[in-house]
């Protein structure tokens, strides 16, 4: 196994990172986890300590438990083949255990067991040339979340318990990122891309587009608290831009 130490944490990570040496506290994993894309504070379950998961550019995925106020490596994965397009822990299929959800640019999705970091499953079955996005989020009234993602250009849905096809959209988009939420006023949540495509989660259909797209990273913030979050793009020529899609406009 190799061995990544904070100060590698570091270079992947930005100077918020932890620096070596340095005692390792919930607060600043938890800023990291807000911060970085890629980075995922795992909470204590059973007589597992809190620990942090995070990919880095060599394509591999690394799990770090944190003992006595020091990092300690618990597990690294193989090397996924392609860049790492979305990470998560979660309980997808409502099985009362969260698993680590990947995907990869070359088209590969899988999921790992959080106790044992055993592979328990692969799309081996459906394969795809590319994944350039992924989430998780239980759209319908079933326990279980369905698999989101953007593959060789489409909009597909994937009943996370099944793992099999929901629907997928015959237009292809070009997202990097999809989000989840009710952004209007109706009850279902929309299907948010960074290309700035808003889709109906229960029709089906594009609610609307913003016209040059949000950003290349987007996140979602209440900005006034009336419980419909904005959209918050990030671009590098301006920070922040701030989107209501209730309104279907810029703010900011």
């Amino acid at each position: 196994m190799r061995r990544i130490v904070p100060p590698v944490l570091a270079v992947l990570l930005g100077a918020a990172a932890p620096a070596q040496g340095e005692p390792l506290t919930r607060d600043a994993l938890q800023l990291l986890a807000t911060k970085y894309r890629f980075f995922i504070l795992i909470e204590p379950t059973g007589n597992k300590p809190l620990r942090y998961l995070y990919a880095d550019q060599a394509q591999h995925l690394h799990v770090v438990a944190v003992k006595d106020g020091k990092s300690v490596p618990e597990w690294d994965s193989v090397g996924l083949g392609s860049p790492i397009t979305s990470v998560f822990v979660k309980d997808v299929d409502a099985d009362g255990k969260a698993e680590i959800l990947v995907s990869t640019l070359k088209g590969r999705v899988l999921a790992y067991d959080l106790n044992d970091y055993r592979l328990t499953f692969e799309n081996m079955l459906r394969t795809f040339n590319t994944i350039t996005a992924m989430v998780p989020y239980n759209l319908d009234d079933d326990p279980q979340d369905e698999i989101i993602f953007i593959a060789d250009g489409r909009l597909q849905v994937y009943d996370a318990k099944s793992r099999r096809e929901e629907w997928q959209t015959s237009e292809t988009y070009g997202a990097t990122m999809v989000l989840v939420a009710n952004v209007d006023e109706d009850e279902q949540p929309e299907l948010i891309l960074n290309t700035g495509v808003v889709i109906d989660s229960r029709f089906r259909n594009v609610d609307f587009t913003v016209p040059g797209g949000f950003a290349a990273r987007i996140s979602l913030l209440d900005l006034n608290g009336d419980g419909i979050p904005e959209v918050v793009g990030e671009t590098p020529e301006f920070p922040l831009r701030f989107f209501d899609l209730r309104n279907r406009r810029e703010i900011w």
